[in-house]
């Protein structure tokens, strides 16, 4: 029998080492190296690219919500004195009219002012499908109060018009900002906005049709276009609603690791086991005539 050196233990030592190493680096890059590139589509809706964006519904219904709004509170603006001077013939009541709605419309903010402090906007904004059913209903009732031409009906429509359209862009800005994120808010804002734009340049056509006595249609049917139009875009938010409950909810990773830790907090715990010591206790008492030996004590678990 021969006795291994000290180089041969240190040899032996640094070889476990450097394979133990070997392993450890193999494992760590295995852990970093990146695996296969994730589609887009499988991104969350703020994490993917911005003409990924682009080919979604969430975009497609934003876009359309408001360049449908955009357009019918474009042509309210401008065909106000039209529409008021036809629907009321007399000369005095129609100049009275027209001068309250120029009066009411900048302190439109009023009513979404009192409605912000009694938490109901907060309330409606915080739910995008009530959200874009409330301003859908709003923006169809200011159009279809057109079709009855009565001082208190006007008033109502005055009232409700600018209501509708602060609804409008909270909704559009808020809806952007939540499911697209910040890092694409503005391309986003930036394109809805010029295609809405670019539809509301065909105003003027619509208006010169209207106005024309031998015109294709005239302001009452042009109101009721654009009382039915916002109609339809209460439709794909019920479509939703009752989409989602009919599905059984399905909770996510989170609330499934949440529920995990509630379970273990509260849930039934193990009687806690008696204590026992490895090893026995002694003592020694020391006199000044004899000294006595160590004598064992039982602890107080083993009995």
């Amino acid at each position: 029998y021969e006795a291994p050196s000290d180089e041969g233990e240190e040899g032996a030592a640094n070889g476990e080492v450097e394979e133990g190493q070997h392993h450890q680096d193999e494992g760590t890059q295995g852990l970093l190296a990146p695996g296969q590139p994730v589609h887009p589509r499988k991104l969350p809706l703020e994490q993917r690219p911005f003409f990924w964006q682009l080919a979604t519904w969430d975009f497609t219904y934003l876009l359309i919500f408001f360049c449908v709004h955009n357009f019918t509170q474009g042509l309210v603006m401008t065909t106000m004195g039209n529409q008021v001077a036809h629907f009321f013939p007399d000369e005095e009541t129609s100049d009275m009219l027209a001068e309250t709605f120029s009066i009411v419309l900048p302190m439109g903010f009023l009513p979404v002012l009192l409605c912000t402090l009694a938490g109901i906007s907060g309330f409606i904004l915080s739910r995008f499908n009530l959200s874009f059913v409330v301003t859908s209903l709003l923006s169809s009732l200011y159009a279809a109060l057109f079709l009855f031409p009565t001082i208190p009906t006007y008033i109502l429509l005055f009232v409700d018009f600018p209501v509708a359209r602060q609804f409008v862009f909270s909704t559009f800005i808020s809806f952007s900002a939540e499911k697209f994120g910040f890092r694409t808010f503005g391309s986003i804002n930036g394109l809805a906005s010029t295609v809405a734009g670019v539809i509301q340049l065909g105003q003027t056509y619509l208006v010169q049709i209207c106005v024309d006595p031998n015109g294709l249609f005239g302001w009452e049917e042009l109101d009721t276009a654009m009382a039915i139009l916002p109609l339809l875009l209460v439709i794909p938010p019920i479509y939703s609603w009752l989409r989602a409950s009919c599905t059984p909810a399905t909770l996510t990773q989170q609330q499934q690791d949440l529920s995990e830790v509630t379970d273990a907090l509260l849930g039934p715990s193990a009687p806690p086991l008696p204590i026992r010591s490895s090893s026995r206790l002694g003592y020694d008492i020391s006199s000044r005539s004899s000294s006595f030996a160590s004598k064992d004590i039982p602890h107080l678990g083993s009995l």
